[in-house]
This record gives C-alpha cells, structure tokens and sequence, in this order.
C-alpha cells in the first residue's frame, strides 16, 4: 500500500540519517555511491554541523536537514 511505501522511504531516511552522524565522510560516499544524484559538499558540511550539535548537546536542527536532505533524494526514486 502507499502507506506501507512511505513508511519504508520514512525508516529507510532514518536509518541513513543516524549512520551518515555516526560514520560521517565514509557514510556520505555509500550513500553518494547508491544515490547518484547526492550533492556530497552539502550533505558533509550538513552531517559535520549534526555531528557538532550531537557532541554539544543542542538541538538537532541539522540532524533534521540531514534526514530531509536524505528522505527527498529517496523519494525522488
């Protein structure tokens, strides 16, 4: 079902968003690798700032653009 698909695309984003924080650069280039179209200076600079947010204990704005940066390239498909 639509509902079913969007909730895969939904975890699918998730997942990516939390490994591309956790791994960084070497995250970027799978990702990159699987969804050609990446803009891989913007999703660095993007995970670099997530991962500053997550070492200083603020808010996760940037955490937030990583995972729509991420849920929009897999949407595209």
């Amino acid at each position: 079902t639509k509902d079913a698909a969007q909730n895969e695309m939904h975890h699918r984003a998730e997942q990516w968003r939390d490994r591309l924080i956790a791994e960084g650069d070497e995250a970027v280039n799978a990702f990159a690798t699987e969804y050609w179209e990446t803009d891989r200076q913007q999703l660095r600079s993007l995970v670099r700032s997530a991962q500053k947010e997550q070492a200083t204990n603020k808010p996760p704005a940037s955490a937030r653009k990583v995972f729509r940066y991420v849920r929009d390239l897999i949407v595209e498909r």
